[in-house]
C-alpha cells in the first residue's frame, strides 16, 4: 500500500515539474504567429502595368515592431520585378496588432506575406 501512495506522490511531483518546466504553456503564453492585421489597404497598381494588363505576385518578409509597425520590409521573390517598389511601399504602410508574450509587446521577426497584383479584383 505504501508503494501505491509513493507512486501517486511521485506522479504528482513529476506533473508539477513538467508544468513548471513549460511556463509558456502553463501560464498561457500568447503566441507570436499570425498577428491580426489592423490596416488593410491594397497596394498601388502601377499605371504602366495597368495599361499592359500585367499581373504578378511579390513575396515579402518583414518584422513587426512592438507598436505594430512593419520594419525591414524585403522582397523575397517576385513574378514581375516591376511590382516590387509598389509592394515594398504597401508593406511599409501596413499595421498589425503587436505580438505579445505574457501580455508584453514583442518584436516579431521574419513575418511573411504575398502581395497579389490582379486586375480582376
Amino acid at each position: 500500500m505504501k508503494n501505491d501512495a509513493q507512486e501517486a506522490n511521485l506522479k504528482h511531483f513529476l506533473l508539477l515539474i513538467a508544468v513548471l518546466a513549460a511556463p509558456g504553456v502553463a501560464c498561457g503564453q500568447e503566441t507570436k504567429s499570425n498577428p491580426p492585421q489592423v490596416m488593410k489597404n491594397g497596394p498601388v497598381y502601377p499605371e504602366k502595368l495597368v495599361r499592359e494588363n500585367a499581373t504578378g505576385q511579390v513575396k515579402m518578409m518583414f518584422d513587426i515592431d512592438k507598436t505594430g509597425h512593419t520594419v525591414n520590409c524585403q522582397v523575397v521573390s517576385s513574378t514581375n520585378p516591376e511590382f516590387n517598389a509598389s509592394a515594398l511601399d504597401h508593406c511599409r504602410r501596413q499595421r498589425y496588432a503587436p505580438a505579445t508574450v505574457k501580455g508584453v509587446p514583442v518584436v516579431e521577426h521574419h513575418h511573411q506575406t504575398t502581395v497579389n497584383f490582379s486586375l480582376d479584383n
